[in-house]
């Protein structure tokens, strides 16, 4: 159903973890960004979608893209403790402080 944000969120996932298709853009591993989008606009607020995107954006080398997602999550649902536990460490990584030369 393409209005069912889980299972927009689901092929996301399932999507995440195959190879990039010819049709596919090159960043869009497999078609997965376009599903979580497509899901965030029927759900904005769609935790699952959020924390699976963040997770994704992860891989994909964009922390701060990753914070976003993983912060609006937060936002619906402030007592989710794998996204808090997350989000904890994402931010923990940034705050480490860089060695000098």
């Amino acid at each position: 159903d393409p209005k069912d944000p889980d299972t927009l969120c689901d092929l996301g996932c399932a999507m995440s973890t195959m190879p990039p298709s010819a049709a596919a853009e090159p960043e869009d591993e497999g078609g997965a960004e376009r599903c979580y989008k497509m899901a965030l606009a029927v759900d904005p607020g769609h935790v699952h979608t959020l924390y699976n995107y963040g997770t994704f954006m992860y891989r994909k080398g964009d922390l701060a893209g990753t914070e976003r997602l993983y912060s609006r999550a937060l936002e619906t649902d402030p007592k989710n403790a794998v996204v808090l536990s997350e989000l904890a460490a994402l931010v923990g990584r940034h705050d480490e402080p860089r060695a000098r030369s």
